[in-house]
């Protein structure tokens, strides 16, 4: 088979895959932590003691933020996404850059259809999933 050389020799680029790389797993990453506000909090819903007459300072509520065990004042509200768009140019590079390294390497076999490989072995496509890591639909047609 034929390849394009603008798509499979092209000049390897590292930096372009590291931001690729990084870019899929950052839209991928969600943090759902939540922190509890006083208004949350369970309890506290009378005044500790009165607003006047102790010599202490006013409090509404022993779970406001200045008590311990109270709420949080400026807490993380999830979830959180560090989605970003990478330029479209950016992603054709890096892509171009992964199929360059694998064509090199030799990792990398390109097929119309699985019918197209033949063996006479029937366990082969099997063996070559698992020892390419691949997804267990791709070998569901034998």
């Amino acid at each position: 088979m034929k390849l394009n050389p603008s798509v499979f020799r092209t000049t390897p680029r590292i930096d372009l895959l590291h931001r690729n790389i990084t870019w899929q797993q950052n839209y991928r990453n969600l943090q759902l932590t939540k922190q509890l506000t006083r208004a949350e909090m369970p309890g506290g819903g009378r005044k500790p003691w009165p607003q006047k007459k102790t010599g202490r300072h006013h409090a509404g509520s022993i779970r406001a933020p200045g008590f311990k065990f109270g709420g949080f004042a400026h807490g993380v509200r999830g979830p959180r996404t560090w989605f970003y768009m990478l330029p479209d140019s950016i992603r054709l590079k890096g892509l171009c850059t992964a199929l360059t390294i694998k064509h090199v390497q030799n990792d990398l076999i390109i097929a119309d259809d699985f019918d197209s490989i033949s063996s006479n072995d029937s366990q082969f496509l099997h063996d070559l999933a698992e020892k390419r890591n691949w997804e267990i639909q791709i070998c569901l047609r034998i």
